[in-house]
């Protein structure tokens, strides 16, 4: 009888050691990474050019290939905390107005969003931020 309870005793033991340690597997003390998305939509291919914040904090700018964008999107992967940016230049030639949408997307869910219009024969700067926080 003694050795089955210490037979009993020694099995929960190891038991709740080997759930306790795998419990923690694959979490670090480290900041988790997280996806931050920037997206512009308009109705018309009015944009410019765009300015970003990456990972690193530095500002990049982007006017090539975008003259016949009606939507653009570029996705950095950060380490929370983290000041997501983005400014956009419109310029509409024609003779209507044009609406469009800024977003900031993180981890896939809408975290953001900002909508204007371009009136016509009208240069505009526009620009939408967020904090991601852990």
């Amino acid at each position: 009888m003694k050795k089955n309870f210490t037979y009993i005793i020694l099995s929960c033991i190891v038991i709740l050691t080997l759930a306790t340690s795998c419990s923690h597997e694959g979490h670090d003390e480290s900041p988790a990474d997280m996806f931050v998305q920037y997206r512009i939509n308009v109705e018309e291919p009015i944009i410019e050019s765009v300015q970003y914040r990456t990972p690193e904090g530095e500002l990049v700018h982007v006017s090539h290939s975008l003259t016949d964008l009606e939507q653009w999107y570029t996705s950095v992967e950060v380490d929370a905390p983290f000041d997501a940016f983005k400014e956009v230049r419109f310029v509409n030639n024609g003779t209507e107005e044009v609406p469009y949408t800024l977003s900031i997307f993180v981890e896939g869910e809408l975290a953001h969003t900002k909508q204007g219009l371009v009136m016509p024969q009208e240069q505009k700067v526009d620009r939408i931020e967020h904090s991601v926080l852990d």
